[in-house]
């Protein structure tokens, strides 16, 4: 695109075909009607009674009936009647050269189509603006869908081409083409219709694509509120909501160059302000209703059917029937050539629960489970357990897997799946457990469920010979806090919770958790590194209570996105390296724009976005750091050389929390917290960098506090090797 909106991934980029089609109707439809008027604008003037007269002098040439049915129209102001009258007599009694009568009727016959037309500002009976605008006073069908190609004049033409380039290309690439073509249409019909409502007995005929561009600007604005758009290279970056506010200065510009009595350009308020409305209205509809979510899903499922093995696509088609075990027998002959072909266990799995034998299906489940971990696919895997374990609440799996698949039930919003995949890692008939997975499970459960974290805390202290001193006394400090929370009660044997029939969690119940979302309030500080605009960033406020852990609040906004992907369990703690400490900290400001699969897209100091290699990153740092903005924010280091602490300084790249909206890179149906928490996640998978402080407080789970920037540089970025 020439206008493309910021964050917008380039993988999900297309030719705008649709907007070039309208743009190309609207050129032709110009040319079309222009006829023997200028391209500008206006034309050749003659009036009617120029063409009359001409007749008048010669009155043996045939005159057009059009010509005088309108000269008669006004008998009331002049002679014309009798003239006419007198004219019809003398031309009975002419007697002229048959080369001149056929000179002088052509010129007559070319005065009188001219004087028919008219002009754009005084548009006649013949005039394509009388035959094809919409007019509310004499309506037509085609009127209503053709007054939209009527310009006046190439700047009338030229100012609608450019809006609606500003707003159809990225509306195509987020809606898609055919809800690009109804939008189009919303908004001319609408226009004409709050016409004929406004002025019911106007002539004055209604032309032009501005009602349609109206409509569009309308949806753009509700679809990318609080983007940015990119005018040119990246010269320019203007935030997509002044799309508007453009649209009406050039409204009011073209109300003073081309507003007249006889004729709607669509710079009236009435059809404006109605398409702009209904550009609004429908995109606001396919927000809820959830369309671009759904065009995703189906365009996936269509490239992957494209790869599909025949005798999966036959068994899905067989479990779509309802035969299902035709589908398991399809599937399990897949099986037999590809163990660990994820489409055939998933076909077979569904075909179980379908016909409701879940238990027949637990080995398919657990091991596409185990095939989507080990590909690094951990949001379907977490789905399948969390299928699982409602149908089976007993269900076990590996430890692995299962630590690594928490924090992406975390984000799916999906919480008592993530404490029963937790109560079955330190349940005490799991004699595989070890040290190192014990520590990770107490930090994911510290607030997902203190009883399982206290245990997993005791089983890890009980084997404190395997821990650093650090590390110990973490647990130390996080046992004591959990037996407070917990009335100093012991760990009891855990049993997997109570799980809901539904099959998806309510976001009620996770905006209770005291961990995720309490408020959704757009509000961005005015010191953030890069000015963006308000609806664009989100703050997390640390607020304490009483005889609790301190949760966090965030604010921000929630468009949809695709699915995060979340990474493998990393180290609860910063493996010692030998390396040089650095003394001093040298920050950079970043703002991240995509993660692609080379590394991550960044601004870096207000500059053009440049990409960096996953293997730079050597170090994590996160923190809610206070004294930063006017609420705490999240502050994410990326370290650039934590391994070798370079010169005494350590470098970073530091991405503020403020400055960026998280689900728009990484996705997620959660809240902005979680989509926060995935982001986290994927840097630290994908980068293979040091959590700092800590596996836990680097996943957000919980975030860790600090009362200024400088008390959360010297104890995560130079007191953690």
């Amino acid at each position: 695109m020439i206008l493309p909106v910021s964050h917008e991934p380039e993988s999900a980029k297309r030719l705008p075909w649709v907007t070039f089609a309208l743009l190309l109707a609207l050129v032709g439809g110009f040319v079309a009607s222009r006829g023997e008027l200028g391209f500008v604008g206006g034309g050749s003037e003659v009036k009617l009674e120029s063409a009359l007269e001409v007749w008048l002098s010669h009155p043996y040439l045939v005159p057009d009936p059009a010509l005088l049915a309108e000269a008669e129209k006004g008998t009331a102001l002049d002679d014309y009647a009798q003239r006419i009258a007198d004219g019809r007599a003398e031309a009975e009694q002419a007697q002229v050269d048959p080369a001149t009568r056929a000179e002088q009727q052509t010129e007559l016959d070319y005065v009188t189509r001219l004087a028919l037309r008219g002009t754009d500002s005084a548009p006649g009976p013949t005039h394509p603006f009388r035959s094809l605008g919409w007019v509310p006073s004499a309506p037509g069908v085609t009127a209503l869908f053709a007054h939209p190609f009527l310009h006046a004049g190439f700047g009338h033409l030229a100012l609608a081409l450019v809006l609606i380039w500003l707003a159809a290309p990225a509306l195509e690439n987020a809606f898609g083409r055919s809800l690009l073509a109804c939008l189009s249409l919303a908004g001319a019909l609408a226009g004409a219709g709050a016409y004929a409502l406004a002025a019911p007995t106007s002539s004055a005929p209604l032309v032009g694509a501005w009602d349609l561009a109206a409509g569009l600007i309308g949806a753009f604005a509700v679809r990318f509120w609080g983007r940015e758009i990119r005018l040119g290279a990246e010269a320019l970056v203007v935030p997509a909501w002044l799309a508007p506010l453009a649209w009406l200065g050039a409204s009011a510009g073209m109300h003073f160059a081309l507003a007249n009595a006889n004729v709607e350009t669509g710079e009236s308020l009435a059809p404006n302000l109605a398409a702009l409305g209904c550009g609004a209205a429908l995109a606001f509809g396919v927000k809820l209703l959830r369309v671009e979510e759904r065009r995703a899903l189906r365009a996936r499922e269509a490239r992957e059917a494209e790869h599909l093995d025949p005798r999966v696509r036959r068994a899905r088609d067989a479990h779509a029937r309802g035969s299902h075990d035709q589908a398991i027998s399809l599937a399990t002959a897949v099986l037999r050539e590809r163990p660990d072909d994820a489409d055939a266990l998933q076909t077979i799995w569904n075909a179980h629960v379908a016909a409701g034998h879940e238990t027949q299906g637990v080995a398919s489940a657990k091991r596409l489970i185990e095939v989507y971990a080990r590909h690094g696919s951990l949001a379907p895997a977490a789905r399948v357990w969390d299928e699982l374990v409602r149908a089976l609440p007993d269900s076990r799996l590996e430890t692995t897997v299962l630590l690594r698949i928490v924090p992406e039930l975390v984000v799916q919003a999906r919480r008592d799946s993530a404490i029963a995949a937790l109560r079955c890692v330190v349940a005490p008939e799991n004699r595989a457990l070890s040290v190192g997975q014990a520590v990770r499970a107490a930090e994911l459960a510290a607030e997902l469920d203190p009883a399982c974290a206290l245990r997993a805390t005791r089983f890890a202290l009980e084997r404190s010979a395997e821990l650093a001193d650090d590390r110990r006394e973490r647990l130390e400090k996080l046992a004591r806090e959990l037996e407070v929370k917990l009335g100093g009660a012991p760990a009891a044997p855990l049993a997997s919770p109570p799980l809901p029939p539904s099959d998806s969690l309510s976001r009620a119940a996770a905006a209770n958790d005291s961990t995720l979302v309490d408020s959704l309030v757009a509000d961005s500080p005015a010191d953030a590194p890069l000015a963006l605009p308000a609806e664009e960033a989100f703050e997390i406020e640390a607020t304490r209570h009483a005889e609790s852990a301190p949760t966090i609040a965030l604010t921000g906004s929630a468009p949809p996105a695709p699915a995060p992907f979340v990474p493998p369990t990393l180290p609860s703690a910063p493996p010692p390296r030998p390396r040089a400490e650095p003394s001093s900290v040298k920050v950079t400001a970043a703002v991240p724009l995509e993660l692609a699969p080379e590394g991550v897209r960044l601004r870096i100091d207000g500059g053009a976005p440049s990409l960096l290699a996953w293997e730079r990153i050597q170090a994590v740092g996160v923190g809610l750091v206070a004294g930063v903005a006017p609420k705490p924010i999240v502050v994410i280091d990326l370290a650039l050389n934590w391994a070798d602490g370079g010169d005494g300084v350590l470098e970073v790249l530091r991405l503020r929390s403020d400055s960026f909206r998280a689900r728009s890179i990484v996705g997620g149906e959660g809240s902005a917290l979680e989509a926060l928490r995935a982001l986290l996640a994927q840097l630290l998978a994908r980068s293979g960098g040091v959590p700092l402080p800590d596996g836990g407080s680097a996943h957000g789970l919980p975030f860790r506090e600090f009362p200024d920037p400088s008390s959360y540089e010297r104890d995560v970025l130079l007191q953690s090797a």
